[in-house]
């Protein structure tokens, strides 16, 4: 009797010890969200000033303030990686990376340019100030769904992505 429960919690122990060794490292923020930026919610609201596109973007969050901070990464990454579609005025406008694997090969910079404060902030600008609310800000079952409407300088971010060497500048042809 004594070797079967030995035996028992042996087995539970070592098991316990595996789970835990092959459970992986914890992946990025960046990396663990945008595996598919082209899944982004966006619709286009316009176009704006000096080279400016106005949006409106989706995404999710545990609280409405952490979904806002994404809804912003998440316009910024449908320009760079998807385009923003014709609506509103506005005929579509092409990604910013042609490149469909852009992301993997840039990985490194996309960690820096999207994490929390990062640079990517540089690029857009929130046109409804506060809380979104009635239909921008629905409550899910594990957080929420949040909309924001904003201006992104599409100009000035293919310039940029241009001059880090990340985008083709539109004059190098095929």
């Amino acid at each position: 009797m004594k070797n079967k429960k030995t035996f028992f919690y042996c087995i539970v122990f070592f098991s316990l010890l595996a789970q835990t060794a092959f459970a992986g490292k914890k992946k990025d923020k960046f990396e663990a969200l945008w595996k598919s930026p082209y899944s982004v919610e966006i619709e286009s609201l316009g176009v704006g000033y000096d080279g400016s596109k106005m949006v409106k973007a989706w995404a999710y969050g545990k609280n409405a303030d952490m979904a806002i901070i994404e809804a912003k990464k998440n316009a910024i990454s449908a320009v760079i990686f998807k385009g923003i579609p014709a609506g509103n005025g506005a005929a579509s406008t092409p990604a910013i990376c042609k490149d469909p694997n852009a992301l993997e090969k840039n990985q490194d910079f996309f960690n820096n340019f999207f994490k929390d404060g990062g640079k990517y902030l540089q690029f857009i600008n929130i046109s409804n100030d506060g809380m979104p609310g009635g239909s921008d800000r629905i409550k899910m079952k594990k957080g929420y769904k949040v909309a924001i409407k904003a201006s992104v300088a599409y100009n000035n971010l293919r310039k940029y992505l241009e001059e880090q060497g990340i985008a083709k500048r539109m004059d190098m042809g095929f």
